[in-house]
């Protein structure tokens, strides 16, 4: 049964014009063959070739669902049936919308021919809300496909990144990602009645998958300065997603794109946050030592880089120190690479009891570390060096079956103050000359020296 007034509120029709479409339904209907065979020229004439198994069939089932459906309480779900079908012929949004007005020239010259002023008004209307519901379907479904895009391109861009450098994607940071994105998806589809109500996607934002990693710790990854703010938005997404369904419920179609507008707005900052969290982690993971969780060598090249420029500009001296772990290979021979791998972690957490805040430690590679230290006056790196050698020395190294080992460091270390007419390389020549007298002289010491405008100390 037509439902008269929910019509009229969508279309603006007068109860005249709806009792002449009413009235003249059969007599409309009895003209799809001939709007099937004016269409099919109009398509051939433009070159445009929906694909459809059968062209004809899927002309006459849109022209009769608009004829019959258009004005039944159900019209959004009757309309956008054949939206969906139409928008995967692979017509353009330009064409199907320049067809819907082939249609409509269509209807008001059959009404014209049968002198109904009202029944011409009907028809126009009625197209104007057929070619909205399409003109939404579709943008929607654009935003269906960004959105599928949008996750496809992120994760082979955290994979290429990841596995470039052999890395593990971080899935707990990725998966927050990919389940907000996939979120938006559902509603959509749930808005555009590809989904039915019973698959109802999580509207609670603390139910649904981010906000159950949230809850579950995820909110402390976040900086604390933009925790409100996601949180804010996070709410907000949920909110545009539930008035959207309600407004696809209550046959609004218009306003379903201005809600998932907002919603986009949201997700844009919430969606930054998380990337640069997953940015934040592979800048993490490709500058930092798995085994010892100290920066490598990689991070070291750019810290060394600050440092230089830092120093310069306010007259500090510099220190470069490297270590080695005296004898190491005969403790992988002996006790086997378990062990040895137990002494280089206990050796990393030995150097961090002993630097101060400023100081980085760095895994140069192997069993050799690496110390970058800053001070207003000479003399730090060498204190430095040797609180070091100290500490290593006097540690009981516990590993596995109550192992204990001594271990001690050779050590090289320079004191400079930049700028030093050297380039970086020949810089590192020179503490490894230092390190490699330490050894020749016995191991477990330090080798130093001081530059003073280019004169060795």
């Amino acid at each position: 049964m037509i439902n008269v007034i929910q019509f009229q509120e969508m279309v603006g029709i007068s109860e005249l014009e709806l009792q002449a479409m009413s009235e003249r339904q059969d007599q409309t209907l009895a003209f799809s063959d001939e709007f099937v065979h004016e269409l099919k020229n109009w398509f051939n004439a433009h070159d445009i070739s929906p694909d459809f198994p059968d062209l004809d069939q899927a002309i006459k089932a849109l022209y009769q669902t608009i004829i019959c459906n258009g004005v039944m309480d159900n019209f959004y779900e009757s309309i956008s049936k054949p939206a969906l079908q139409w928008y995967r012929s692979g017509l353009r949004q330009t064409e199907v919308m320049m067809m819907l007005s082939q249609m409509r020239q269509f209807l008001i010259k059959k009404a014209e021919q049968t002198n109904c002023r009202e029944l011409a008004h009907a028809y126009c209307r009625l197209l104007d809300m057929v070619t909205s519901v399409f003109n939404t379907f579709y943008q929607l479904m654009e935003e269906r496909a960004r959105i599928q895009q949008v996750i496809k391109d992120e994760l082979k861009r955290f994979e290429r990144n990841f596995h470039l450098l052999g890395l593990e994607m971080p899935k707990d940071l990725v998966k927050p990602y990919v389940a907000h994105q996939n979120w938006k998806v559902n509603v959509l589809d749930l808005a555009l009645g590809l989904k039915r109500s019973e698959q109802m996607t999580e509207l609670d934002e603390t139910q649904c998958q981010l906000g159950q990693w949230l809850a579950s710790g995820g909110i402390e990854k976040i900086p604390s300065t933009k925790q409100s703010a996601f949180l804010e938005d996070h709410r907000l997404i949920h909110e545009y997603g539930r008035q959207a369904l309600k407004d696809a419920q209550n046959h609004h179609p218009e306003q379903i794109l201005t809600y998932f507008n907002k919603m986009e707005c949201a997700s844009d900052r919430l969606g930054l946050v998380l990337l640069n969290l997953i940015e934040d982690e592979f800048i993490h993971l490709a500058t930092s030592d798995h085994l010892t969780g100290l920066s490598n060598r990689r991070a070291f090249d750019q810290e060394f880089k600050r440092t230089l420029a830092f120093a310069e500009r306010h007259q500090m001296w510099v220190g470069l120190i490297i270590l080695d772990i005296d004898h190491f290979k005969q403790i992988n021979d002996t006790y086997g690479h378990t062990v040895g791998d137990e002494v280089l972690q206990q050796f990393a957490k030995v150097l961090q009891t002993q630097i101060r805040t400023e100081e980085h430690p760095f895994r140069w590679g192997g069993e050799e570390f690496a110390l970058l230290t800053m001070d207003k006056k000479p003399g730090g790196a060498e204190k430095l060096a040797e609180r070091v050698r100290h500490a290593v020395e006097t540690t009981d190294f516990q590993v596995e079956d109550q192992l204990s080992l001594k271990v001690t460091v050779s050590i090289g270390s320079l004191c400079f103050q930049p700028p030093l007419q050297l380039p970086n390389h020949e810089i590192f020549a020179k503490v490894d000359k230092l390190l490699y007298q330490a050894k020749e002289n016995g191991r477990n010491q330090v080798v130093h020296k001081t530059i003073h405008n280019s004169k060795e100390v």
